[in-house]
Parts: structure tokens; C-alpha cells; sequence
């Protein structure tokens, strides 16, 4: 969802929830393999269930658009 709005806002929004958070728990959960620590991860965990190959090129997709969008710059 953060990726579509901030796709779809140029950038404008859903940015930082994106590199803060998103980004950094696809890679520790799908990538790295580390456990999720409450319910509430492990609920967002289950829901999404991609292989580590599809969150690798997902985090490559995203973050080659996020080179793109100039109000983004400023967080890379």
C-alpha cells in the first residue's frame, strides 16, 4: 500500500513509512529469516508470504523507483 501512495503521490506520501519501516522489515522477515516478534507482524508476515527471491526483487523495484521520485532523494 505505502508503495502504491507513494507512487501515486510522486512521492509526497507514504515515503518515509516505506524506508523507515516497510523496506527494513520485508528484508529482516522474507530475506534475512528472522522471526517476527508480535501478533501483529506475524498476522502482516502470513498475509503477504513471499519467497525471499520475490521480496529481493521487490526491495530492487522499489528502490529503483524511489531513485526516481526527487522528493525522495533526501531520505536515500
Amino acid at each position: 500500500m505505502h508503495a502504491i501512495i507513494t507512487k501515486k503521490t510522486n512521492g509526497e506520501f507514504g515515503t518515509l513509512g516505506l524506508i523507515v519501516f516497510l523496506i527494513p522489515k520485508v528484508q529482516e522477515w522474507y530475506i534475512n529469516k528472522r522471526k517476527q516478534k508480535t501478533g501483529w507482524e506475524m498476522n502482516c508476515y502470513n498475509t503477504a508470504l513471499i519467497s525471499s527471491d520475490e521480496a529481493k526483487d521487490l526491495l530492487n523495484d522499489i528502490k529503483l523507483y524511489l531513485k526516481s521520485v526527487k522528493v525522495v532523494q533526501q531520505y536515500l
